[in-house]
């Protein structure tokens, strides 16, 4: 079933922005000219190529590029400019630059006109173009699969862009695991009625402090607090200070053991602590102060903020492995496609709803789609194996 959605995704999904969620699409020249004549004909716009969109800098390059090209004028920080005039620009600040390619009547006859000044636009701007219509505000178009607002480029999209089995679809957070091992400060901190000195911090205590003790010296100076306080009396601030380190030389206990274990997993091949351990004894050195827990970035699906963003049918990929499969079938069951989508999206939900019918038929219409199968019990690992028998439609076997 997850295969099928990731060719159903792949082939008839709407990209959307992983940050402002609006639809994103590529779109020719030809054809944001043919969508404006159609919605907004007899009106006049200006065509602009936004060339920096709030970023810093002075832009003296980029306005010399323009004038060179034979452009006149701009609107920059939303006011009107001549570019022959000298501008100069606080480079410290972010700035909207707009340059203004055409200003046309949306009508018959103007099609050629509207394509060439679309096509200056966004060779201008590197694929985006700025349309302001009379009454009806601005418009914003890529010829990328980008956001134009927020600057996102979101790659071609392929089966393999929904698979968490590769680098291309993976969330890089977890790297398609859908959980982190991340430290539990109250693992590392057990008993607050303990000093610094006497083994308050467990990492440190276990590992003698000793090695230690001039950086937490110094940074008790530094912070004026006491090491030899039980650690329950000391300021907030120093409880802070000791679990994620005062920004300077002080690093912390969490932040540490974090970047240790960061390593372990991703095979970093930067110097470490663990020389002379291997993998096993590092992690077990490591484990009583961790807990598992769904990686933030992609909460829990294992997939990529662009692959996430990606919807049919108003509904990401997400979504849909989160129903049980009894919603989700009738979830599926409800997808309208257009008349070009019919041929692929008809066959491929009709393969997904027949087993799901056949699941559900099991009693397994609870079960979610990203249930982990470590998780599922003898009989329910029983009866997805005659569902999948089943749903090989094979005749002359008995069960």
């Amino acid at each position: 079933i997850y295969d099928h959605l990731r060719v159903l995704f792949s082939t008839l999904g709407r990209a959307h922005c992983p940050r402002c969620d609006l639809p994103i699409a590529p779109q020719s020249a030809e054809q944001i000219a043919e969508r404006l004549l159609q919605q907004a004909r007899g009106a006049v716009a200006v065509v602009a190529a936004p060339v920096a969109r709030g970023r810093k800098g002075g832009y003296r390059k980029v306005l010399a590029a323009a004038r060179k090209a034979g452009f006149l004028r701009a609107r920059i920080d939303g006011k009107a400019a001549h570019l022959h005039d000298p501008l100069d620009l606080n480079p410290r600040k972010g700035h909207k630059i707009d340059i203004l390619v055409d200003r046309l009547a949306l009508r018959a006859g103007a099609e050629a006109r509207l394509r060439t000044s679309l096509t200056r636009a966004l060779d201008l701007s590197g694929g985006v173009v700025l349309v302001s219509i009379d009454g009806q505000g601005e418009r914003l178009y890529s010829r990328n699969l980008a956001c134009a607002r927020c600057d996102v480029s979101v790659p071609p999209l392929s089966p393999r862009s929904f698979s968490f089995n590769s680098a291309q679809g993976a969330c890089p957070s977890c790297d398609g695991l859908g959980r982190r091992w991340t430290v539990d400060p109250s693992r590392v901190r057990p008993d607050d009625s303990r000093s610094v000195l006497e083994g308050a911090i467990r990492p440190w205590h276990c590992h003698g402090p000793r090695l230690l003790r001039d950086a937490l010296e110094g940074v008790a100076s530094r912070h004026e607090f006491s090491l030899e306080t039980p650690v329950r009396d000391l300021p907030p601030a120093a409880r802070k200070i000791l679990l994620e380190g005062d920004g300077e030389d002080f690093p912390g206990v969490v932040p540490y053991l974090q970047r240790r274990m960061d390593r372990l997993l991703h095979l970093d091949p930067s110097p470490s602590d663990e020389e002379g351990h291997d993998g096993g004894e590092a992690f077990d050195d490591l484990r009583p102060y961790l807990t598992e827990e769904a990686c933030r970035p992609c909460r829990g699906t294992r997939l990529r903020q662009e692959s996430l963003a990606v919807q049919v049918g108003g509904s990401t990929l997400g979504d849909l492995v989160r129903l049980p499969l009894e919603p989700a079938r009738e979830a599926l069951s409800a997808l309208v496609f257009e008349e070009r989508e019919k041929a692929v999206g008809e066959r491929l939900v009709g393969e997904m709803v027949g087993r799901l019918e056949v699941l559900v038929s099991l009693g397994l219409g609870y079960l979610t789609l990203d249930r982990a199968t470590t998780s599922l019990s003898g009989g329910e690992a029983h009866r997805l194996r005659l569902a999948t028998q089943i749903g090989a439609r094979m005749q002359g076997l008995l069960y």
